[in-house]
């Protein structure tokens, strides 16, 4: 009995933003999880810490995608999970990832960039 219209949105899924609020580093290298380290790498370069605040959200948030600064420009990503218990979220990179890896002459790309929040204490 819903229309089409909302349907769709609730298909597409409804990040809250205010999730996203709160200092993100972007991990790369050697990155220790609980109980072991894992390796991540990116073949483009990204800020290593974003701030996302009620202030500059629109910086980052628009049209329920998240916008990334990829080589200099402004990406959209979609939010794939946010998780306020281990305190991270990962977005899937949108379309211009394939003109992306076909311009570099790369065989395949991560798939997902995860982010993890800064606590208070690591400051």
């Amino acid at each position: 009995t819903l229309p089409k219209r909302e349907l769709n949105k609730l298909k597409e899924g409804i990040v809250n933003q205010e999730c996203l609020y709160g200092k993100w580093e972007i991990p790369v290298g050697e990155v220790s999880v609980p109980n072991d380290a894992i390796v991540i790498t990116y073949p483009w370069k990204m800020q290593d810490t974003i701030n996302v605040n009620s202030k500059n959200i629109g910086q980052f948030w628009k049209n329920n995608r998240f916008y990334l600064e990829v080589d200099g420009i402004k990406r959209p990503f979609i939010v794939a999970s946010v998780s306020n218990s281990d305190d991270s979220f990962t977005l899937i990179p949108e379309d211009w990832v394939n003109s992306y890896k076909e311009n570099n002459n790369l065989y395949s790309l991560p798939e997902r960039v995860w982010l993890r929040k800064v606590s208070e204490n690591d400051e």
